[in-house]
């Protein structure tokens, strides 16, 4: 089982969505956790590495397992609506953002398209 976080960030109700270079599935920003590290701790380096943004507050938003959309196991996510400081910008592996609707779900990863859109747009925080 692969543990990561990962985040959830909303401007003018759509969802960020993040594509690692030769991937062709969009994921959450977001990474694993490393040995010894707090989940929080790994939210906050991840978003720093990938986005280039700070992490301001975190609200947990649920934990959710399913098949990994970009590896050969089985993934436990734990997510958290997230509010950052800066502009959200490309980096590390990261070759593409997208802000999505929640109908945009043929190319991103089971974990957001199956359990995180759904509930935010039953929540009417993310457009459907």
């Amino acid at each position: 089982m692969i543990e990561k976080c990962a985040a959830i960030i909303l401007c003018q109700r759509r969802l960020l969505v993040v594509r690692k270079r030769g991937a062709s599935v969009f994921i959450s920003p977001g990474g694993k956790i490393s040995e010894g590290e707090a989940p929080i701790d790994c939210l906050r380096r991840e978003l720093r590495e990938e986005l280039c943004v700070e992490l301001v507050d975190a609200e947990p938003f649920g934990t959710h397992e399913r098949a990994a959309a970009d590896e050969d196991s089985m993934i436990r996510v734990h997510t958290w609506n997230v509010t950052v400081s800066g502009t959200c910008t490309p980096n590390s592996e990261i070759e593409e953002l997208r802000w999505i609707r929640g109908g945009d779900t043929h190319a991103v990863g089971s974990v957001f398209a199956e359990c995180v859109m759904p509930e935010l747009i039953r929540l009417g925080r993310l457009d459907a």
